[in-house]
């Protein structure tokens, strides 16, 4: 059971906290954006504030909601990429791969992937690589893959063509859709540019091939059992069902977000042909509290080292080839992390000038995202965690990430 503290003792206004509340309860909640929502605020280790408001579901389907709780079980979708990447990481501490190393000597399809050079998705031409695309590159969405919703480039049409959505239903196992994914035109050379794109799903084969296990089996024996990680799993057990929430999409053609996967009928009841590195996983508050306090505390927990602190210090430095930030250097239109002042770790965006970013953070801040509103962020000069959970896609439909973090730093005192 997650404890809390009083929040003055760690710096916090707790009238700034309270009010932060009832604005969500008033603009989210009772405005029927969000059904309910969960977020976490912890400060030098403990908790300041842990809210959990609202039902798991709304309108039509209020009648089968529950009380939000620290244990309700919520779709993190791309906040599973940080996992993904610690477990390379962990791989790379084991001398079982290098980040340098070339994809195709992994995935052999990928030794003659080329990169897009012009025409249509109907008609094209592409040129060969200049170099192989690498670990690291797929770690840092420096690869010149995509994703298929994207829909800046003919290239993303390639994707939707193919079904390579990188998603849950795409009905394909991870090594059929790699397999795909290496016949299709890059959208740029690797290392020279940033674009998110299906490379954690690119690694969490990687991952199967060097460990000679499924993707769930690896998340479960080097990361999930041993943080204490008890409800995070790309499904669901019948006897947990009762504590998984429902999930929405706003709708901008009705106005409202409408529900696309209950309990009942939920999509997660079985495992996944498709074990995405990239997104996928379900969890809870509790859960990812413990994997944001290993990640605070240097790679350990409870005394157990999963990385090494250098390897941490490592994740958390700029990954950008050119050494700036994502200003110029991403490419399309889509980006969870805006650009000027942002600069992209290993697993998360990075904080590099905080005078240059649109949220209040402090430099070195890291962070993620996932579809459904779901965000955390690691601020090393405040000494802060803060985890928001609400299951209501797609993410940015809504100003809650700036408004929270404008919330949450408007409270500190010292």
């Amino acid at each position: 059971m997650l404890e809390t503290v009083e929040a003055e003792k760690l710096g916090f206004d707790s009238d700034k906290l309270q009010q932060l509340t009832a604005y969500l309860d008033k603009h989210y909640v009772e405005a029927e954006k969000f059904s309910g929502y969960a977020y976490l605020i912890a400060r030098h280790g403990e908790i300041a504030s842990l809210i959990c408001r609202g039902k798991s579901a709304m309108r039509q389907e209020a009648a089968d909601g529950f009380e939000i709780a620290p244990d309700s079980i919520f779709r993190i979708y791309s906040m599973t990429k940080p996992l993904t990447s610690l477990g390379l990481m962990m791989l790379v501490e084991q001398g079982k791969v290098q980040l340098n190393d070339p994809l195709k000597t992994y995935i052999p399809a990928f030794a003659n992937t080329q990169v897009w050079e012009n025409g249509t998705a109907q008609d094209y031409t592409a040129r060969p690589l200049e170099r192989d695309m690498t670990l690291h590159d797929l770690l840092t969405h420096q690869s010149g893959l995509t994703y298929d919703f994207v829909a800046d480039h003919p290239v993303d049409a390639l994707y939707r063509r193919k079904q390579l959505n990188g998603a849950r239903n795409c009905g394909k196992t991870l090594e059929e859709f790699v397999d795909i994914l290496a016949q299709l035109p890059l959208l740029f050379a690797p290392g020279t540019g940033w674009n998110y794109s299906v490379g954690l799903d690119v690694i969490g084969r990687v991952i199967e091939i060097v460990a000679n296990q499924p993707l769930d089996i690896f998340f479960k024996t080097h990361l999930l059992e041993p943080l204490g990680m008890v409800d995070t799993d790309f499904d669901i057990s019948p006897e947990k069902k009762n504590r998984l929430t429902h999930c929405y999409y706003h709708d901008p053609n009705i106005g409202y977000p409408r529900a696309i996967d209950s309990p009942a009928r939920t999509i997660y009841d079985s495992q996944p042909r498709f074990l995405g590195g990239g997104g996928g996983l379900l969890s809870t508050l509790n859960d990812y509290y413990r994997f944001c306090c290993m990640l605070r505390a240097d790679g350990t927990l409870d005394g157990k080292q999963f990385v090494k602190a250098e390897t941490l210090a490592f994740m958390r430095r700029n990954q950008l080839a050119h050494g700036g930030d994502l200003d110029g250097y991403a490419k399309g239109s889509f980006t969870a992390t805006g650009v000027e002042g942002m600069g992209f770790g290993i697993g998360w965006s990075l904080v590099l000038d905080a005078t240059k970013t649109q949220a209040p953070t402090s430099n070195g801040t890291y962070a993620w995202g996932g579809l459904a509103n779901t965000n955390f962020w690691i601020d090393p000069v405040k000494d802060l965690i803060v985890i928001f959970l609400a299951q209501t896609m797609p993410y940015g439909c809504y100003p809650i990430r700036e408004e929270f973090a404008q919330a949450v730093y408007g409270a500190i005192k010292d």
